[in-house]
């Protein structure tokens, strides 16, 4: 296992398939987006899901789109291509409605549900600041502001099989809430305006909403995200998918590595850490899977151990 930093990890030539079935407008802000950003993928359709495709990547990424029109798409044997390739390690990154698709009422990798139209801000578009919690893929964001395209909003069934990335903090002023903006809906007053709308308009109350949850199918990663990092020329969105390319096709135990050291790296600069102890329920679960519980020496390591111990052997007799 070679121990290198996550900005001089070296991305495969192709890691990425983006599915472009039922994607329309979503698909070419995906496609422009990713080109901008120099990263590198390979449009990918349903068809080439059933035939077996899949498997010669690192990642899927589903953006926008009508979540219900892309499974008709992807039909039995693609949902269960998709569910098959996660479970065993692949990546999924689903973007709104990509992240609709991996809701319990779509291909079920997470425990999430979409809430229903009467419960939630339907008509919401532009610039939104986040709530960002500790995570890799923040580490170049100074300022998180993001876009959000009419994003659905999440009810998460599981907790404890969820981890928060991120929630909403507060809407932009020159963002809209269907027709209106929102720094002249603050000056109207929100109450009036959602009862002659006959919807939620206040994006005040998508305040502490989730907007980016991570989680596990298998053995594979599941990133969701109700915000679009794929908006063309938007530097954080930009910054944010070089930061999910490595994270997401990494290789895994170069990944182990690089997010232990990341996360002790911040822990340290708020409390002591001990080589043994460590509050931390994240940090630990990843050191007893890197090095085990053992005094001596066990996980992913003592493996490496014992194959190196192994061909040492064989070289020296």
């Amino acid at each position: 296992m070679s121990v290198r930093s996550a900005e001089h990890r070296t991305l495969p030539e192709r890691p990425c398939a983006l599915l472009w079935d039922e994607s329309f407008l979503w698909g070419l802000m995906a496609r422009q987006a990713l080109t901008e950003a120099g990263l590198p993928f390979d449009l990918i359709r349903a068809e080439d899901i059933r035939a077996g495709k899949l498997s010669r990547y690192h990642m899927i990424f589903v953006p926008g789109g009508w979540a219900e029109a892309k499974l008709h798409a992807l039909g039995e044997q693609g949902q269960a291509g998709i569910r098959s390739f996660v479970e065993n390690g692949g990546s999924y990154l689903g973007i709104c409605g990509g992240a609709g698709l991996a809701t319990e009422n779509g291909l079920s990798l997470l425990p999430v549900q979409r809430k229903g139209t009467q419960e939630r801000v339907p008509s919401f578009s532009g610039p939104v600041r986040l709530f960002l919690v500790d995570h890799i893929i923040w580490e170049n964001i100074a300022t998180p502001v993001f876009f959000a395209w009419w994003p659905f909003q999440l009810r998460i069934a599981a907790e404890n099989e969820i981890r928060l990335l991120a929630v909403y903090e507060e809407a932009q002023a020159e963002a809209m809430s269907a027709d209106i903006k929102v720094g002249e809906g603050q000056n109207r007053g929100w109450s009036e305006l959602e009862e002659r709308y006959g919807i939620l308009l206040d994006p005040k109350r998508l305040k502490d909403e989730p907007a980016v949850v991570e989680g596990r199918f298998g053995q594979g990663k599941v990133m969701l995200s109700l915000v679009h990092f794929d908006t063309p020329e938007d530097r954080n969105g930009a910054a944010v998918l070089r930061s999910l390319w490595q994270y997401l096709t990494a290789d895994p135990d170069d990944q182990i590595h690089c997010t232990t050291i990341t996360r002790e790296k911040l822990f340290l600069m708020t409390a002591a850490l001990s080589p043994v102890d460590c509050p931390d329920e994240e940090i630990s679960r990843l050191r007893r899977e890197l090095f085990g519980s053992s005094i001596s020496h066990g996980g992913k390591f003592k493996d490496l151990i014992v194959a190196v111990d192994h061909l040492l052997y064989k070289l020296i007799k």
